[in-house]
């Protein structure tokens, strides 16, 4: 079956990070072909615990996906906030970094 192979940042967020405009941001999917993938759906689902003592600051969501043969699939896409300096996801110094967004995709 078709699976995603790439994922493009048409628009990162704000450079002043606030929760109002955090996950402010629009991406573009691609599959193994490199066609468009299509986001029917998309749920929040929950937000990333903490993992290693490590703050993931971030968020899921659960996408419905359709592809250009017709594929339809869920996967989830977690977005996390890191520091685009160090590649290091959030810490408690999140309002002096610069940041910008990690995104993973996996299948449900």
């Amino acid at each position: 079956p078709k699976r995603l192979a790439r994922i493009e940042f048409e628009r990162q967020p704000p450079s002043t990070v606030r929760k109002s405009n955090f996950f402010s941001f629009v991406v573009a999917l691609y599959d193994t072909q490199d066609n468009l993938v299509t986001v029917e759906t998309a749920r929040f689902t929950d937000f990333l615990k903490q993992v290693d003592q490590k703050s993931f600051n971030g968020l899921r969501y659960q996408l419905g996906l359709s592809f250009n043969t017709g594929f339809r699939c869920e996967q989830f896409l977690d977005v996390h906030l890191v520091d685009s300096i160090s590649k290091e996801a959030d810490s408690n110094k999140a309002l002096i970094c610069l940041f910008f967004l990690n995104v993973s995709i996996y299948g449900v």
